[in-house]
Formats: C-alpha cells, structure tokens, sequence
C-alpha cells in the first residue's frame, strides 16, 4: 500500500483517502477547515500551512539530507 506516500490535504476526504491507503496523511488548514475541525480526523500530522518546508519535512520523518 502506500507506505511510501505522503498525503497532503486540507479536507477530511483528504485525510480518509490517505488513510485508506495506508499513507502518512498531513492535514493543512489553509482551506476551509479550522486545525481544530480537521483533528477530529486524526491526521498524522496537522499544520497550519506548509511555508516552513523543512521543518514539514523533519516532521515527515523524511530525509533533507
């Protein structure tokens, strides 16, 4: 499945659809959910936007080398 797949999103749909597949599923509320309405879905990670790159990155567990 997709273990090696980060799924980024800002709705629920996004964090099931993720989560279906085994994914790391990163829920962002720059959309029409607040952090608050977009925990009740557990994502693995929830931020309040992307703009930090690699501090996203270090949360991923990913390597920035």
């Amino acid at each position: 499945k997709g273990q090696n797949t980060i799924v980024i999103g800002d709705t629920p749909l996004d964090i099931a659809s993720g989560k279906a597949t085994g994914a790391l599923t990163v829920a962002v509320a720059t959309g029409n959910y607040s952090k608050e309405q977009l925990s009740l879905y557990e994502p693995d990670l929830l931020l309040n936007d992307l703009t930090d790159t690699e501090a996203f990155l270090r949360q991923t567990g990913l390597d920035i080398g």
